[in-house]
């Protein structure tokens, strides 16, 4: 692969192709040999945030992947309202790696989330979720269900504690009600 246009090249010396749409504008940058890049920022913004920002690639004046900001990020960096990632910040995240109010992510810090390593102030469900409630193959919480769990009210293989059984219980009736399976 021919080496990336040197760092800190001005975008004047980069030929990218634009395309402004009713919505947005694309800048794109191909050349053959060389890693492409894909942006897009739409026209509308909030508080000199633009309501989408996507980005893709290779920008070609770092050299490094371009971190998407926006109301709505969409890039393999993300930060906004709701981020979506390989590595996200945001109230609403979605990402390999994220940190967030809510997240979804492989492994995830915030208030409350779900990811295969969860760690939440509130709520978290992971198969290593740590949390006030956690629900996981590995629990650890005030309220912990697992099978491998440790806090004050347990529920695993070898230990139910009443309140944790209550606890759980009312969890998942109040689940069922809101999705209409009660």
């Amino acid at each position: 692969m021919a080496d990336a246009p040197p760092p800190n090249a001005s975008a004047a010396e980069i030929q990218y192709k634009t395309i402004r749409t009713a919505l947005g504008t694309w800048k794109i940058f191909t050349s053959p040999g060389l890693p492409s890049f894909r942006e897009y920022t739409s026209h509308s913004s909030i508080a000199g945030w633009p309501f989408l920002h996507a980005a893709f690639g290779i920008n070609p004046e770092t050299g490094a992947s371009k971190t998407a900001l926006g109301i709505i990020a969409i890039g393999r960096k993300a930060v906004g309202f709701l981020a979506i990632g390989q590595f996200a910040i945001g109230i609403l995240t979605i990402a390999q790696f994220g940190i967030g109010f809510l997240f979804l992510a492989q492994g995830g810090l915030g208030w409350s989330g779900i990811g295969q390593v969860a760690i939440a102030y509130h709520f978290a469900i992971g198969q290593f979720a740590l949390a006030q409630i956690a629900i996981g193959q590995f629990a650890i919480g005030k309220y912990a269900l697992g099978q491998i769990a440790a806090g004050k009210y347990v529920w695993h293989m070898k230990e139910q504690s009443p309140e944790a059984v209550r606890y759980f219980t009312g969890l998942w009736d109040w689940a069922k009600s809101l999705l209409g399976w009660a």
